[in-house]
C-alpha cells in the first residue's frame, strides 16, 4: 500500500499546494490514513461548527476524486481539540461526530460511492495528533482511513 500513499502524497501537492501543510498522510497496518488538520486562521470547520467551510470541501473534494475509481474501504472520523465545548446537550462528543458525518456528506458529494463508507466516527479530544498540546489546532481534525 505504499504506492497508494505515494500516489496520495502527489496528488496532495499538485492539487493542494496550499494547504499542503494541513494534510498529514501515514501508512499504518491496514491501509493509508490522511489527516486533515485545522491550522489557526485556516480551519476546516469554525469553531464550534460543524458547517464545513470551502477549503474543507475543496480538500475532502480532492481525496473523494482521488479514492472514487477504486475498491477500497474508507472511514472517516472526527477529532476536536480538548478546548472545553459543552452545553447541556452538546459536547466535543456530539460535534466531532457531527463533522465526521459533514466530511461522509462531502466526500459522497464529490463521488466516492456510500457503499465503500464502513465507519464514521466522532473521537471527541481523546486521540489528539498533538498529545503534548491539548489545544493545538491541529488536533482539530478529519481522519480518513483508506483499508487495503
Amino acid at each position: 500500500f505504499g504506492a497508494r500513499r505515494a500516489e496520495l502524497e502527489k496528488v496532495a501537492a499538485a492539487k493542494l499546494a496550499d494547504v499542503q501543510d494541513q494534510i498529514i498522510i501515514r501508512s499504518f497496518e491496514n491501509g493509508v490514513r490522511v489527516e486533515v488538520v485545522d491550522k489557526d486562521g485556516s480551519p476546516m470547520f469554525p469553531l464550534s461548527s460543524s458547517l464545513m467551510t470551502d477549503k474543507g470541501s475543496k480538500i475532502l473534494g480532492v481525496i473523494a476524486q482521488t479514492h472514487k475509481a477504486d475498491n477500497h474501504r474508507i472511514a472517516v472520523e472526527g477529532h476536536t481539540d480538548a478546548r472545553v465545548f459543552a452545553t447541556l446537550n452538546y459536547s466535543n462528543w456530539e460535534l466531532s461526530t457531527a463533522r465526521a458525518s459533514a466530511a461522509r456528506l462531502e466526500l459522497e458529494r464529490a463521488g466516492l460511492p456510500p457503499n465503500r463508507l464502513m465507519r464514521v466516527s466522532g473521537f471527541a479530544s481523546t486521540e489528539p495528533l498533538i498529545s503534548e498540546n491539548p489545544l493545538d489546532p491541529r488536533n482539530r481534525r478529519i481522519s480518513i482511513l483508506v483499508f487495503k
